[in-house]
């Protein structure tokens, strides 16, 4: 099973360490310096991660009235854009009839080259957004009022240090992690990448943050962060435990207590199938075979192996998990498929409604949020003109290809029923 990869600027920039580090394992943990505390005491709160494991390029957020997007009108000119479940309509976050959305007098106007995740804490939006300067990415965290107003960094990484994209809390502290250069002797700079990664705290009522964790060198492609239970943190690293075989990979997981900063594996065997696609507290991912869909349950590190209806192939490609299904797709002799996949009976269905994809083909609904018994999807694409600002100041008109969005009924969805109610587009017209 692949995840979605979505083409940012700063994934360019990272790429080309990846063969270098294709067979070195995360550098060896480091406890965070002992003068430096949590910013605060928590009360204990179970921790909830915010941000979507599975793609760390996701700007979008989501509270119980709306759905917060990020949309780019230019070189360096970025909106926020909001869809209110109760109007059923999507609008600049602005409430001046008159702005052209351009300027940073503009409520719903970034001044950013990209906006890279985005998610609500209590009644906050916080946006992580990155500049692009000659010599490296300037990347920081915004936080926001529900209408955009009182828009103020939280966090300004300087050269050398940027914010690597995963996010949780407890409610009094906002848990991320950070990539920072590091000094590497001469011989081991073909094997290591000279980023360390560092789990940081920051006190959401005073700003105040500290360095948690170092987990050291080479682990911007082997760990990632994929989940939180209770007090703990999830990590899936990627291992070659054969230095024999050093194209077999393989993946361990491990807890990591934000209270001990003490360490538990979860897995004690390493797992040669997977990962998957990371989502509600386990990871999921198809057996060589196609006909088994296995989970990996974090909290307990229970693994089932549920027989599917039909087979699927190993790399098909999953977008998401939602209320318990996965959406999956592949190209075929006949086509591209695309089923739904109930996991926890193994049930696999294609009666789903289509829509047509740029190609020409016919493709499925993407779900952006989901809002009690319905989800808001993306529809059938049109063409339509919009202004472009250039980094110089000046602006073209340009025709291009928007997604209209909808509410369709969870069960429509997953069943193929053609049952929209669109959603009023007052960004596109």
């Amino acid at each position: 099973m692949k995840n979605k990869s979505m083409q940012r600027g700063f994934c360019t920039f990272w790429a080309g360490v990846w063969l270098a580090l294709s067979l070195a394992g995360c550098g060896a943990q480091a406890p965070a310096d002992e003068s430096k505390n949590i910013p605060v005491q928590s009360d204990g709160s179970a921790l909830q991660m915010l941000t979507n494991p599975s793609n760390t390029l996701c700007p979008k957020a989501q509270t119980e009235t709306g759905f917060y997007e990020v949309i780019s009108r230019g070189e360096k000119t970025m909106n926020v854009v909001y869809t209110d479940y109760a109007t059923k309509s999507r609008m600049y976050l602005c409430n001046d009839p008159g702005c052209n959305h351009a300027s940073d007098s503009c409520t719903s106007f970034l001044d950013a080259s990209t906006a890279e995740q985005f998610f609500s804490v209590g009644d906050q939006l916080y946006l992580q957004i990155s500049l692009y300067t000659e010599d490296d990415i300037a990347s920081k965290l915004i936080r926001m009022r529900p209408d955009g107003t009182n828009q103020e960094p939280l966090l300004s990484m300087e050269s050398g240090k940027r914010l690597e994209g995963s996010y949780a809390t407890d409610g009094k502290i906002l848990y991320y992690t950070t990539l920072e250069y590091a000094e590497v002797p001469e011989d081991e700079k073909e094997t290591n990448d000279g980023m360390e990664m560092h789990l940081n705290g920051l006190n959401l009522d005073t700003g105040e943050t500290s360095l948690l964790y170092n987990f050291g060198t080479n682990c911007m492609w082997s760990k990632r962060w994929v989940g939180c239970v209770e007090r703990e943190l999830i990590f899936c690293e990627t291992v070659t435990p054969n230095i024999e075989e050093p194209e077999k990979f393989a993946h361990l997981y491990q807890a990591f207590s934000i209270d001990t900063q003490q360490w538990r594996d979860i897995t004690p065997e390493p797992i040669f199938e997977g990962p998957g696609i990371w989502a509600d507290g386990m990871d999921l991912w198809f057996s060589n075979d196609g006909m088994t869909l296995n989970t990996l349950t974090y909290a307990t590190g229970e693994i089932r192996h549920i027989a599917l209806e039909q087979q699927v192939p190993e790399d098909a490609y999953v977008p998401f998990v939602q209320d318990g299904k996965l959406l999956a797709t592949w190209s075929g002799p006949s086509g591209t498929k695309y089923v739904g996949i109930d996991s926890e009976t193994g049930s696999v269905t294609d009666a789903m409604y289509y829509v047509a994809k740029p190609s020409g083909q016919k493709g499925v609904m993407d779900i952006l949020a989901s809002f009690e018994d319905e989800y808001l999807v993306i529809t059938t694409p049109i063409q339509v003109s919009q202004m472009y600002y250039n980094v110089d100041g000046t602006s073209e008109s340009d025709v291009r290809e928007v997604w209209p969005q909808a509410l369709i009924s969870k069960e429509d969805y997953w069943t193929g029923r053609d049952n929209l109610t669109m959603i009023d587009d007052r960004v596109n017209g």
